[in-house]
């Protein structure tokens, strides 16, 4: 009988990824054994509270790259003012038109965003 399997099936996760999740590395890597297995609904609750535990970092450093690639000032404005809401659906809402087409990744973060 298989117990475990290490190391783990799929893809290795690069370091310095892991090293920016923080503390949430292991909801993360647990999202992605998930997946790897075929448990999408699993996966998809793991990375939702990735990012909903992530979503000042992540909002933080959106604004400072659409800084760096000259967005417009009302679309860091929407930015900040998403980062300084609490309720996490609100300041999905407040950016979810306003992101910039150059910080998408194939729109794969808007979706965990929604």
């Amino acid at each position: 009988m298989k117990i475990g399997e290490f190391p783990q099936f799929g893809p290795p996760t690069p370091n310095r990824f892991l090293r920016i999740l923080g503390d949430e590395k292991e909801a993360f890597l647990k999202g992605r054994q998930c997946e790897n297995q075929g448990l999408g609904v699993a996966a998809y609750a793991y990375y939702r509270q990735v990012v909903e535990n992530k979503r000042d970092y992540l909002l933080e450093k959106t604004i400072t790259v659409a800084e760096q690639i000259g967005a417009e000032l009302d679309v860091i404005e929407q930015l900040q003012a998403a980062k300084d809401e609490h309720s996490f659906k609100k300041s999905v809402e407040r950016i979810k038109d306003v992101f910039p087409d150059s910080l998408k990744i194939r729109r794969i973060l808007i979706i965990l965003l929604l």
